[in-house]
């Protein structure tokens, strides 16, 4: 997780917006820079864009929490029977398409900010 001393994150931005502060510093699916333009365009975007970004970021969370949380039990469980690994490759379709559709709304938000801004 990176720290909020390596971002510039404006006061008035951190009171207004601290709930998504905390999950874009907590996201592991950006780096330093992303997360900066993030905290940089927060006061630009519209409330229904603030919370399909909110909704992406938590749903970033649970789907890490719960492929640790698998990942976990997988390791406890040795060997694995046929059924499970299939449903473990399921599991993965989906959540390759799931982070698919995620990627595509937060490009679709950004596609609207460039809109506003232009």
């Amino acid at each position: 997780m990176t720290s909020a001393s390596q971002l510039r994150i404006p006061a008035a931005t951190q009171k207004q917006f601290g709930e998504l502060i905390t999950l874009i510093l907590g996201s592991e699916s950006m780096n330093d820079g992303e997360r900066q333009y993030w905290v940089n365009i927060l006061p630009a975007m519209t409330p229904a864009q603030q919370q399909s970004l909110r909704d992406i970021l938590v749903r970033e969370r649970q789907q890490l929490q719960a492929i640790d949380s698998r990942y976990k039990k997988t390791v406890q469980q040795a060997p694995i029977a046929p059924q499970h690994k299939k449903r473990r490759a399921d599991l993965s379709v989906a959540e390759a398409k799931s982070e698919a559709s995620e990627e595509s709304t937060a490009s679709q938000i950004l596609d609207e900010i460039d809109t506003i801004g232009s």
